[in-house]
């Protein structure tokens, strides 16, 4: 009994700190390329630390303290450098850009409750959070640093920016709608949900009221459908290079030894790509991890990708 509880024991911690998938061998090839050549990765950030994923034959998460105050639900811009989130100290709950471990601004009226979404051109962020004055919870886009903050909607899920950064498009209820960042008004799209637009601006994608994933142009019209949503617990996040999709799903069966599936609620960290439908699994994570804020992040140039 003691062998077998200790046994148990080994496999929850495999469990726990996730194991590697299985995905086409070129596949991966090119995803290792893609993280040499342009230090693109899957990962979030956890209060002081960068977590992301190496490609390789075994996938391995690594994480890294990083300088400044510890933040929750915080963004790391490809871009700048920039982190966007909230501080960690409960008395001082409100957003804040840091860069080199500097607060560079804060918007001391507004709490974040969901990751920041940096805009691609601009410095605007869509910011789902509670402004302090008023105790109005909904999307806002932050400007000139913090200082203009407008609310977008009360009930908008989904965000994301358009490549120029002037329109943000979300859902309301399973409406999308696009919203202008300079005549602030809002116009419907199309029937849907859990809405991307692509970095290259070609494309769209949106999960369907019949609960499918689909490839839509710039305007909404749909293309053709991806997956199907049954059992994924994301929306598609697309790579800086437009060529692959991440999202995440119930976990599916691996073989016994290989991950510690079998012993909890697993969630399976997938990478879709676009020009021929390929897909594969990356990573697998136990229930508790917060698999929502996994995003396509650029790693600094001061940590190593081994």
């Amino acid at each position: 009994m003691k062998k077998s509880l200790n046994v148990l024991r080994v496999l929850v911690m495999a469990f726990m700190l996730g194991c590697s998938g299985k995905m086409p061998g070129e596949m991966l090839t090119e995803l290792m390329q893609s993280q040499q050549r342009d230090r693109i990765a899957i990962g979030w950030i956890d209060g002081s630390r960068l977590e992301f994923l190496i490609f390789g034959k075994k996938t391995v998460m690594r994480n890294y303290t990083m300088a400044g105050p510890p933040l929750f639900a915080a963004t790391l811009d490809r871009e700048t450098g920039e982190i966007f989130g909230t501080l960690a100290d409960p008395k001082q709950n409100q957003l804040v850009a840091v860069r080199d471990g500097t607060i560079l601004w804060q918007a001391n009226n507004l709490a974040v409750h969901q990751n920041p979404i940096h805009a691609p051109i601009g410095n605007r962020l869509a910011v789902y959070g509670r402004d302090k004055k008023s105790g109005v919870d909904g999307l806002y886009v932050v400007e000139d640093h913090g200082q203009k903050v407008t609310l977008v909607s009360r009930s908008a899920e989904g965000a994301s920016w358009s490549p120029d950064g002037t329109k943000l498009l979300c859902s309301e209820g399973n409406r999308l709608m696009v919203y202008d960042v300079q005549s602030k008004q809002s116009a419907p799209l199309a029937d849907g949900t859990l809405a991307n637009w692509s970095p290259d601006g070609k494309w769209m994608t949106y999960r369907t009221l019949e609960n499918k994933f689909v490839l839509a142009d710039a305007n909404g019209k749909m293309q053709r459908t991806l997956l199907d949503g049954k059992e994924i617990v994301t929306g598609l996040l697309w790579s800086p290079d437009s060529q692959f999709l991440l999202y995440v799903k119930k976990a599916g069966t691996w073989e016994f030894g290989e991950c510690a599936r079998n012993l909890a609620d697993g969630r399976d960290v997938m990478v879709y790509r676009l020009r021929d439908g390929a897909t594969g699994e990356v990573f697998q994570v136990c229930d508790g991890f917060p698999y929502g804020q996994l995003d396509w992040v650029r790693v600094p140039s001061s940590l190593p990708l081994s």
